[in-house]
């Protein structure tokens, strides 16, 4: 689960942003895209989705990050790199003290 940044246009958002991820419901793989501000450059970054239960499945990102635009891959697996099971579930992103949670489904 890599994380790429995109080109950074010159003028970011003053808040955290993260999209929907596409494709939304999805059977393989997803992309989360998700922009950091200036503000909360270098900050600690985590993205990670949990079940309905509110259990971490998957970490996908652990990292300092400069601002920019960034996407990461979910491919529908645990941190154990089993695969889960069809249903929702919920990315969140935390950078420094802002936060941010989108639901994702999953069917096989």
């Amino acid at each position: 689960m890599g994380v790429n940044q995109q080109p950074t246009p010159s003028a970011l958002p003053g808040t955290l942003v993260l999209q929907n991820n596409f494709p939304n419901p999805f059977n393989s793989s997803t992309i989360i895209a998700f922009t950091i501000p200036p503000g909360l450059a270098n900050s600690n970054t985590a993205l990670s989705v949990y079940d309905i239960q509110g259990r971490v499945v998957k970490r996908v990102i652990s990292a300092r990050l400069p601002a920019g635009n960034y996407a990461a891959r979910w491919d529908g697996t645990s941190d154990g790199g089993t695969a889960v099971a069809s249903g929702v579930y919920f990315c969140r992103l935390v950078v420094g003290a802002q936060q941010a949670v989108r639901k994702i489904n999953f069917v096989k």
